[in-house]
């Protein structure tokens, strides 16, 4: 009964086109459909080809680009090396991006407390397992009035390059977190045993605790960090030898939109990952919940309370 209406609506038209999927089409295979959404997760405008090809759909680009100056403008007067002092920083973390030929490094130091301030430390580039080592197990880092600072931890990724040195390296320095980054997870971080090398059946001695983060949720929390002006609570901070290339590496992953980062194929991003280790780092001290001593000091006595002398752990990986 309605095929006659529709011929008739049909023939005032010379010709007309329809959009839809390309899993639709049998000129399509399924094999180059999920070719180009491959390609498309490593490339915005491979992506942008695939929604407008593929699904049919307009683009809508919901990147938030962060721009290389403002990078720049975090930087403060303070050498690399040197510690804030004053007695505003709590503890030292590192994150450390493993790359073949060697690994990308930045050591920062943290404020007390919700705000996570932070402030860049020393970073680079060192070929060596040893060289890593004298920078995050032995090595002490001095404020002006010569108050020493060690690292701990030291977050470092495992996945990718090198993945059994990693454990190895992680398993003798008790100080340096082997790490495994995911684009989802339930929460923020957990932990996993690992009980044998990648690929064998070979025993890791003693086994090792693999920590796993939620890369998104601490990629977020890095990109908001990096908003904030250098004089607010929470800021930042960059010693004064950061470079171009610095913060260049800072904005070369965009989200997609579906809120997850990516990188363009041919930017380094080294730097923009080792930063978010460290937010991981002090996700795991559970530092936000940290408080001055002498603000506990203050607040036993306005109560009454006795005063403990003995130093309080602040998390259980501390005491590993």
């Amino acid at each position: 009964m309605i095929l006659p209406f529709v011929n008739q609506f049909l023939s005032h038209f010379d010709h007309f086109n329809w959009c839809t999927f390309s899993w639709l089409s049998h000129f399509v295979s399924f094999g180059e459909i999920a070719a180009a959404f491959l390609r498309g997760l490593k490339d915005k405008t491979k992506f942008k080809n695939f929604q407008n090809k593929h699904e049919a759909g307009p683009w809508k680009d919901y990147t938030v680009e962060r721009k290389e100056d403002k990078i720049l403008a975090l930087r403060d007067e303070r050498s690399m090396g040197l510690v804030p002092s004053g007695g505003v920083i709590s503890c030292l973390t590192s994150g450390v991006d493993t790359q073949d030929k060697g690994f990308y490094y930045e050591i920062r130091a943290w404020g007390w407390g919700v705000n996570l301030e932070s402030w860049q430390v020393r970073f680079g580039f060192i070929e060596t397992f040893e060289a890593l080592k004298e920078i995050l197990v032995n090595h002490r880092y001095l404020d002006v009035d010569g108050k020493e600072y060690f690292v701990r931890p030291a977050v470092q990724d495992a996945m990718g390059h090198r993945t059994a040195d990693v454990y190895d390296f992680t398993r003798l320095n008790k100080g340096v977190i082997p790490f495994k980054g995911e684009q989802k997870l339930a929460q923020p971080h957990t932990w996993s045993k690992i009980d044998v090398y990648p690929g064998t059946t070979k025993p890791i001695p003693g086994g090792i605790r693999l920590l796993r983060a939620d890369s998104t949720f601490f990629k977020n929390q890095l990109a908001r960090k990096l908003e904030i002006n250098p004089g607010d609570p929470g800021a930042w901070h960059l010693c004064s030898e950061a470079t171009e290339n610095f913060a260049r590496q800072m904005c070369a992953e965009y989200q997609d939109d579906r809120g997850f980062w990516q990188c363009p194929e041919g930017r380094a991003n080294h730097l923009w990952d080792y930063s978010y280790l460290n937010l991981v780092a002090v996700d795991v001290l559970g530092l936000r919940f940290w408080k001055k001593p002498e603000e506990e000091t203050q607040k036993a006595e306005d109560t009454g309370r006795k005063v403990l002398k003995t130093p309080v752990v602040k998390s259980k990986f501390m005491t590993r």
